[in-house]
């Protein structure tokens, strides 16, 4: 009589392993979206704890020098921290405490979150080259 072959085609196998590998390519962009999320979570995390210091050293001993180098010096993983010192008269800086990421390959070159002074010493995150879905909530896209 009839003998049923058992097993699968090769179309069979073939669709299987295109919905795996679909599959796969999806966990991987979202796994990439996820870490760079968490560097940038991580940065903003870093610069942002740096606000006390800059704060103690700039009321303590701020002459118009910039004594506030030091806080450069910070170790970071993914960041070159610089450190800017407020104006002389109206004690705001655009720049007060800024993140240049290290890594260019994964955000681009340029790419940067910074804290900006106002004159009554109130800070706001805003970002640099950085697409706006890893944007922390609390950024402003510059």
């Amino acid at each position: 009589g009839y003998i049923m072959n058992k097993g699968f085609t090769l179309i069979e196998l073939m669709i299987a392993i295109t919905i795996i590998s679909i599959l796969a390519s999806i966990a991987v962009i979202s796994y990439s979206n996820h870490v760079k999320r968490s560097i940038i979570t991580t940065a903003l995390t870093e610069i942002s704890s740096l606000r006390n210091d800059y704060e103690l050293i700039f009321n303590e001993n701020y002459s118009g020098a910039n004594p506030l180098n030091q806080l450069s010096n910070v170790k970071s993983e993914y960041c070159n921290i610089t450190v800017n010192a407020p104006s002389v008269v109206t004690l705001a800086a655009a720049k007060a405490i800024t993140c240049s990421f290290k890594n260019d390959e994964l955000f681009g070159s340029n790419a940067e979150i910074y804290l900006s002074r106002s004159s009554d010493g109130v800070y706001d995150c805003h970002v640099l080259n950085i697409v706006g879905k890893f944007i922390p909530k609390q950024c402003i896209l510059n």
